[in-house]
């Protein structure tokens, strides 16, 4: 069955790492037209839907070829912007460093529907964002793996 056009826009502000709502499906499926009232449940609906968690799947590839950056590439300058967050003792740039570093892990405990298809994290990433978090004193959730 071919998607409506609040779901193709669901997708698109869901999926897409530039839109205020990416990765929310609450927020993304007001954005879309869905009526703020019924919003989450009707997030959760769409979420479960093949065609649109599909969409997103294939949305997200698109962005990820695009952007021609590698998962590694983005855990090493994450890590960098720690260490230089360290040496000029600038929060900010740790704490943006480690968000990148979590985000990747998938330790981000956010109220909304996490897709299957979330490409799993290889056993040396994992490995670097733990060094990471102990060397910050952060305890990672257990993120079922």
């Amino acid at each position: 069955m071919p998607l409506t056009a609040k779901q193709t826009s669901f997708i698109q502000y869901y999926a897409d790492p530039t839109s205020e709502t990416h990765n929310n499906a609450t927020q993304s499926a007001i954005k879309a037209g869905y009526s703020p009232k019924t919003a989450s449940n009707n997030a959760t609906q769409i979420m479960s839907n093949h065609g649109v968690s599909e969409g997103i799947r294939v949305y997200k590839a698109e962005i990820v070829e695009k952007a021609d950056v590698t998962r590694s590439e983005v855990i090493d300058n994450a890590r960098y912007l720690i260490d230089m967050g360290k040496t000029a003792k600038n929060g900010t740039d740790i704490g943006k460093g480690n968000e990148q570093l979590a985000k990747i892990a998938g330790v981000f405990s956010e109220k909304r529907v996490i897709e299957e298809q979330t490409a799993p994290v290889s056993d040396e990433e994992r490995i670097i964002v733990e060094k990471a978090a102990r060397e910050l004193n952060i305890k990672l959730s257990n993120t079922g793996s």
